[in-house]
């Protein structure tokens, strides 16, 4: 009986590990920060062609800390699954002008 039980509680000692990890695990990608690929020609020169990964912290967009020329990371809304990746020009209370013809 004693070699059953040791085992069963070194069993029970790596799931708890196993779960800490993967408690860690969600707080960090769903709270602070997510990796990020991104590829594309629309953030030249700043990002370059080729498939890049980025770690995009979260925690500055819940208090409100962006500012022009930040690179923001959102979610497409036809398709949830695609991310864009763009560089953040205009604010709340930011006035513009557009050039062009504007077709």
């Amino acid at each position: 009986m004693g070699p059953l039980r040791t085992a069963i509680k070194e069993a029970c000692e790596k799931t708890v590990s196993v779960v800490k990890f993967l408690c860690v695990l969600h707080v960090t990608k769903n709270y602070l920060v997510d990796p990020v690929m991104t590829y594309g020609p629309s953030m030249l020169p700043t990002i370059d062609l080729t498939p890049n990964i980025f770690l995009a912290e979260k925690i500055s967009t819940r208090f409100g800390k962006v500012a022009h020329g930040d690179i923001v990371v959102h979610r497409s809304p036809q398709n949830p699954s695609k991310i864009f990746t763009k560089r953040l020009v205009g604010l709340e209370g930011s006035k513009g002008s557009r050039l062009g013809t504007g077709r």
